[in-house]
């Protein structure tokens, strides 16, 4: 077989050929054909950009310099003729992400592979990897990989909170009923250690 360029053809009749055609942009159609059979023509392969995402990564293609889509690992086929094809890989098997990638990429990939973390004003966030401790965080707005490792955070309000403890009767020393009323007022200093010595904060 061979590639035929845009332009006019005449196939005599009594050859048995079949004319299969594809539209030069996107994602490759091989029309049935194995592409590894089409890739072997030149002619072809030299058309083609050939992109294999491995396991634990992700990849990003840009069209013309425009984001298109996130891929998933496997292995695709782009047309590289009107189209000029970028492909970005990306680890996501450590939790942490470069600083300057960009929040509109990673909340691109699907929800499953990326943990977002709010942490308030007046809260810390003790960060988890596979249920480690692994440091706390400010307020703020944080993104970590969760696909290689499970992500997780507990918040802790810093704020002064204000229990009140009222209609509690107890008996004095000589028998008299009293009962009180109690304002506890209380901060949260350390939620680390607080964290090691209760299940609740």
């Amino acid at each position: 077989g061979k590639i035929l360029p845009p332009g006019t053809y005449h196939i005599p009749f009594w050859k048995k050929a079949e004319v299969k055609k594809t539209v030069m942009k996107g994602q490759v159609e091989d029309q049935g054909i194995p592409m590894e059979l089409l890739m072997e023509n030149q002619e072809f392969s030299k058309r083609v950009l050939k992109v294999l995402i491995p396991d634990s990564s992700i990849g990003y293609r840009f069209v013309n310099g425009v984001f298109a889509e996130v891929l998933l690992p496997g292995e695709y086929y782009f047309w590289n003729v009107y189209e000029t094809q970028e492909i970005r890989t990306v680890d996501v098997s450590l939790p942490e992400i470069e600083p300057n990638f960009p929040v509109y990429l990673i909340e691109k990939a699907p929800l499953s592979m990326y943990k977002k973390i709010t942490v308030e004003e007046g809260e810390a966030g003790l960060l988890y990897f596979n249920g480690v401790y692994e440091r706390t965080l400010p307020c703020g707005i944080w993104y970590f990989w969760n696909y290689g490792t499970r992500v997780s955070c507990t918040l802790a309000d810093l704020k002064m909170q204000r229990v009140d403890i009222t209609g509690q009767d107890i008996l004095t020393s000589d028998k008299v009923g009293v009962r009180l009323n109690l304002v506890c007022c209380y901060k949260i200093t350390d939620p680390v250690s607080l964290m090691r010595k209760t299940s609740n904060i």
